[in-house]
């Protein structure tokens, strides 16, 4: 088969400033790596882009470098996840043995296995795919999917657009995640020109999930039930909710001092004040307990302890208990959230139920050139997938991080 074709622009979709795809902070990471030697980072945005369109048009080689990075930094970013559980009656070594085969019946039909340089439709098509065991999430099988979308504005008009999705399985624990760019007014390609009053309306979340449901079909994969994996994701939301809310050592060390104290009160408190019933002590015990740490924490004058050498603190929890009570915990503007009261007050609601709806997070990137050194993720418990949100730009090293800790909590 022939060679890989230069490219003779850069796709539109991704190098316009409204999509949002490839932003000054993947172009300023990659010219800080020099492998385009013209590239820095004190360039206009279209001056950088330029540059890489002419390093790509050197020779076959920059040509690839170009559009592995595309195929990298359009998975990344802003973006909606689907993260789904997979039924346990698959064997591993089998699955990654027959993978292979399976995916190259379906792929692209060229040596050009990236998202540039194909032609689309309504179809999505597989371009790519990766087999391989990582040293962090072991084995894992990518696909990157295509199609083509018209997208629409009352101001700007319509134009045919690229939307790629991207599928991570994560076969060691069962998990398969999808994900794309949030877009509205989003319709099916028409070959003959857009009209809206007949046009198709789509959804990013549709997409996603026929991702999804194709790549499970030719693996042979199965969705866990719908109930058992909203209750696994809750309960996973809800480990991740402790994991990151442990009591500060400040505040442990008070408690730790005053234990004697609070045991002698709760049981004042249960047989000397009212006579209760023994088996109500426990839970007399732990609400004392939580009243003291509510109080100590609010009252704490450094609130940095709530948050350092933490990688996530949560800013809104959300959980419904037993009886259908409900509870949003929201903090303020970038507070820790285990700072206020309200966190304290329906603890105990949560440490019955061992389950949380819904929590947003301030995560700590992994690497934090050129920007903040935190990025905020919700994460949402629905029947049958949960679904995350990156608001921001978001690097997929950072991507990766955030699924893996829902997935191994």
């Amino acid at each position: 088969m022939g060679g890989i074709g230069k490219m003779q622009t850069l796709p539109n979709t991704f190098f316009r400033d409204d999509e949002n795809y490839i932003t000054m902070l993947p172009l300023k990471r990659l010219a800080k790596l020099g492998h385009i030697p013209d590239l820095k980072t004190t360039m206009h945005r279209d001056n950088m882009c330029n540059k890489i369109l002419e390093f790509s048009q050197i020779c076959e080689e920059n040509n690839e470098f170009v559009s592995n990075w595309i195929d990298n930094v359009a998975i990344e970013g802003i973006k909606d996840v689907y993260l789904q559980k997979i039924k346990n009656n698959f064997n591993i070594k089998i699955i990654c043995e027959k993978a292979k085969e399976l995916l190259e019946n379906i792929v692209v039909e060229n040596e050009n296995r990236h998202l540039c340089g194909n032609k689309y439709s309504n179809d999505l098509k597989l371009v790519k795919y990766d087999i391989r065991k990582d040293p962090t999430y072991g084995n894992i099988i990518t696909l990157l999917f295509c199609r083509m979308i018209h997208w629409y504005s009352k101001d700007k008009g319509s134009y045919g657009d690229w939307f790629p999705v991207a599928v991570d399985i994560f076969m060691d624990y069962g998990y398969i995640a999808g994900r794309a760019k949030p877009k509205s007014m989003i319709f099916d390609f028409m070959e003959n020109g857009f009209d809206i009053e007949c046009a198709n309306s789509i959804t990013p979340k549709a997409e996603i999930f026929r991702a999804l449901n194709y790549t499970m079909n030719i693996l042979g994969l199965e969705n866990e039930e719908r109930e058992i994996a909203e209750e696994d994701f809750k309960s996973k939301l809800y480990k991740i909710l402790i994991k990151y809310t442990d009591t500060p050592i400040e505040i442990q060390n008070e408690l730790n001092a005053k234990k004697r104290i609070i045991e002698d009160l709760s049981n004042t408190f249960k047989n000397d004040v009212f006579g209760i019933p023994d088996s109500y002590g426990e839970d007399i015990y732990r609400d004392l307990v939580n009243m003291a740490e509510k109080y100590l924490s609010i009252s704490y004058p450094d609130k940095s302890i709530f948050i350092r050498n933490r990688e996530a603190y949560p800013l809104v929890i959300e959980a419904t208990d037993d009886e259908e009570s409900h509870v949003e915990q929201t903090a303020g503007y970038e507070e820790p959230l285990q700072s206020k009261a309200i966190f304290f007050d329906n603890k105990k609601m949560m440490q019955k139920s061992g389950w949380c709806d819904c929590i947003k997070m301030n995560y700590v990137k992994k690497n934090d050139l050129y920007t903040s050194n935190t990025f905020k993720v919700k994460a949402t418990a629905k029947r049958g997938y949960c679904y995350i949100k990156f608001n921001e730009f978001t690097l997929e090293e950072d991507i990766k991080h955030v699924l893996f800790s829902i997935i191994s909590a």
